[in-house]
């Protein structure tokens, strides 16, 4: 999640659709392999 976004949003980021919808995706592409580690390196703010 971005940063900027995290501070507008506040707790509000966990129901925000955008990020429900990134969550549901990666969930269904981890499938069972739910306990690794993640680490996303991407161009946020």
């Amino acid at each position: 999640m971005d940063v900027k976004e995290s501070d507008l949003l506040g707790d509000a980021i966990h129901s925000h659709w955008y990020y429900r919808a990134k969550a549901v995706a990666l969930l269904d592409l981890l499938g069972d392999e739910r306990n690794r580690v993640v680490a996303d390196i991407g161009a946020g703010s």
